[in-house]
């Protein structure tokens, strides 16, 4: 691979990970849009999976997500999480989060490393990933409580 070619592809990635505040909620958005595709998987510390047992889900929303190939045919995930805790004592919510990428029969091509968020409260958050493969073709994010000392 060429050296600028290199030099582009890790500058992209620098550019979209990352996290950009937007404008508060509107009303009426869907808990988990797609819950029903397994495609965001909410983890507990004591290893349950799922958003019936995470607490997360019932804070931590889905306010838009998609999927597209840049301009260099690589994949990326675009996905806005929105803060629903009102609370005065915690108005932060922390987590950590995960991409994976798969290829077209489901198979794991790469994951990024858990990733760190926080989510203010009342506001849209926007992450964006890239894939560094351009086999990629479908995703999961998976989101956790953060880990702590006795974790």
């Amino acid at each position: 691979m060429k050296p600028i070619t290199l030099l582009l592809i890790v500058a992209a990635m620098a550019a979209c990970f990352g996290c950009s505040p937007a404008v508060s909620p509107k009303a009426g958005f869907q808990s988990v849009a797609s819950e029903q595709e397994n495609k965001i998987i909410y983890l507990r510390r004591d290893g349950y999976v799922g958003s019936q047992y995470a607490t997360l889900n019932y804070y931590l929303k889905v306010v838009k997500q998609f999927s597209k190939y840049d301009e260099s045919g690589l994949f990326q995930v675009v996905v806005v999480f929105n803060n629903d805790r009102y609370e005065e004592t915690r108005r932060n919510l922390n987590c950590d989060i995960q991409v994976v990428f798969l290829d077209e029969d489901g198979i794991e091509l790469e994951k990024t490393n858990w990733q760190p968020y926080m989510f203010p409260s009342g506001q849209d958050v926007t992450i964006k990933t890239v894939s560094l493969s351009p086999d990629a073709r479908d995703y999961k994010i998976y989101v956790r409580e953060p880990r702590d000392a006795d974790w």
